[in-house]
């Protein structure tokens, strides 16, 4: 080999990416920059020492000869992966290469080449860590999850084998019949999930299955097949057991519906204790059945002949009879105990004393508490109106007192009109029914002042129709009317307001603007729209209120606003 050769390949081994070691006798004899890099030797001061340094212990260096030894007595190398020690005492796993320069002399020179494993060992160990965080989690999740193939159970967890009843027996390698569908009913449900996996490579469903204890169970299934186009290939499956979830949901929905019944029973009860509201009624109440308080009322002819006519009946002997007056006398109260009633209750009815008198006489009532209404709601600021005790009577529910209100706008405001025809044709009876009507229903909805007037209209029809004291009563109900009537039609938006025989008009625009302010806070959207759609109603033609109703109702407040802005520019052109 020339001199040129030898530099060439001095130069190879001196710059090679891999530890080059050469040993004699168990003594370093030489070395390149590689290997003094991972051993931690500075420049020669590594030859001549023993090579026993570079091993972790003793015996490991023995052990290595002991392998070496017979290989190179044959001339085959040796391979071998170890672990080894930095002169600073470092750890490095190597894998190292050693060969007999001279096969027929083993104790010549050794050559030994190292490549450093530390970058590979710790990301080995680090893919071995996630590999058993993974089988952690796996083992301990809380949902069941198997790989399937060819419909046999290729593996599964703790939690899957727990949800079909086989902790004793294992799931491995069992048809996915042990769903337990009928046979059919497999058949039809796994066609769907396969065709499914083999259009999307994924399902997500609901499923109905049977346990292997013969538990109905209702389990979420999703599917996903493992890097093939074909579903009866490997695919992973999660079922997560809602059957108790379900269970809860029927169970909340039955809740739901019957305490919405019971609200709605209530409701509808506690107006019809206020009967004016919708219909002239007697004021008797005959408790007919003490178990369903919705249909314990019923209108009678004449109270006092009604109450002795159940009594007659030995079945009714114990039942309870209230009587319901417009007036709180004495004397009322004693009559209607002489006729066999059992109580009495004053007209407006006040529900913590209705709700005490029925449990007093066995009514087996859930009186829920009322809901609370802010005092900022702006009823409360209508003059003339004790929105606290109105909302009392209706059990705290706004919505459906702002139902009276309208009711009581449409059917009441024109009222005094009625009541001057009746007079005027001499139906005095009708006059006072008119007037006694108004008391009650004002009374219901906590206009207070409004019916005491027009219980002292009543009671002036009554004595002397013509005389100086009604008219003068008249006049002084009238003009109550109108003030309550003008402000809640203000209050609600409705377009006019019928009284001493005119309507007067209430002005779209500033509801307009209420709504769109309610619009741009978010603030009781669907209550500003509802209370205010009258007057909406005639800004819009109706294809375009129903589009404005659609949008504020499903808070889409940039939709509800756009079409406020056409409101804004008709309203300016009708001022203009």
């Amino acid at each position: 080999m020339s001199a040129v050769n030898c530099r060439e390949i001095e130069a190879v081994v001196a710059n090679a990416p891999m530890g080059v070691l050469v040993t004699r006798d168990g003594q370093i004899t030489r070395y390149n920059r590689k290997f003094s890099e991972m051993f931690g030797f500075v420049g020669d001061e590594g030859i001549g020492q023993p090579v026993s340094t570079l091993y972790s212990s003793v015996e490991a260096y023995d052990a290595l000869r002991a392998l070496a030894g017979p290989l190179f007595a044959v001339g085959k190398p040796l391979q071998a992966e170890l672990y080894m020690r930095s002169q600073e005492g470092i750890g490095l796993w190597v894998e190292l290469a050693g060969y007999v320069l001279n096969t027929e002399n083993a104790s010549e020179e050794t050559v030994w080449f190292f490549e450093d494993r530390r970058v590979w060992q710790a990301a080995r160990a680090a893919q071995q860590q996630i590999l058993l965080e993974n089988e952690a989690i796996f083992d301990n999740a809380l949902a069941g999850i198997a790989v399937i193939e060819n419909q046999h159970i290729v593996r599964c967890n703790r939690r899957m084998k727990e949800i079909f009843g086989y902790l004793q027996g294992g799931l491995t390698e069992r048809s996915a019949c042990i769903f337990n569908f009928p046979t059919q009913e497999f058949e039809e449900v796994g066609a769907e999930i396969y065709r499914v996996l083999g259009e999307c490579g994924v399902y997500s469903g609901e499923i109905n299955i049977r346990s292997r204890d013969g538990r109905d169970l209702c389990c979420q299934v999703s599917a996903r097949t493992l890097g093939s186009a074909d579903p009866l290939g490997k695919s992973i499956w999660i079922f997560d057991d809602v059957t108790e979830r379900k269970k809860a949901e029927r169970a909340l929905a039955q809740a739901k519906a019957e305490a919405e019944a019971a609200a709605d029973a209530k409701s509808r009860f506690l107006a019809n204790m206020n009967h004016e509201i919708r219909t002239p009624m007697n004021p008797v109440i005959g408790l007919m059945s003490e178990t369903e308080i919705s249909r314990l009322f019923r209108p009678f002819a004449q109270s006092d002949e009604t109450a002795r006519l159940i009594r007659v009946d030995r079945r009714f002997f114990d039942l309870p009879i209230i009587a319901m007056a417009a007036h709180a006398l004495a004397e009322e109260r004693q009559r209607g105990l002489d006729s066999c009633m059992n109580d009495h209750l004053a007209k407006p009815i006040d529900p913590d004393e209705l709700f005490r008198t029925l449990i007093r006489y066995g009514v087996d009532l859930q009186v829920e508490p009322a809901a609370a209404v802010s005092v900022a709601d702006s009823l409360f600021a209508v003059p003339g109106l004790d929105t606290a005790a109105g909302l009392r009577r209706v059990g705290g529910k706004l919505n459906f007192y702002r139902k009276l209100l309208r009711q009581f706008v449409h059917g009441q405001s024109g009222v005094i009109q009625d009541i001057r025809i009746a007079l005027a044709a001499a139906n005095f009876q009708l006059a006072s029914r008119l007037a006694h009507t108004l008391k009650g229903v004002a009374g219901n909805i906590g206009a207070t002042p409004l019916s005491r007037i027009a219980a002292e209209v009543d009671d002036a029809i009554r004595e002397s129709p013509g005389g100086k004291a009604t008219k003068v009563h008249l006049l002084r109900l009238e003009c109550a009317l109108d003030e309550l009537c003008t402000a809640l039609a203000a209050e609600f938006g409705t377009s006019a307001v019928v009284s001493r025989g005119a309507r007067a008009q209430v002005s779209p625009r500033p509801i307009v603007e209420k709504l769109a302010a309610a619009l741009r806070s978010d603030g009781g959207v669907v209550d500003c729209f509802d209370a205010h759609a009258d007057a909406v109603r005639e800004v819009f033609p109706e294809p375009d209120f129903a589009t404005l109703a659609t949008a504020a109702r499903d808070y889409d407040s940039a939709g509800a606003l756009a079409r406020l802005a056409t409101a804004r520019e008709v309203l300016k052109a009708g001022d203009s």
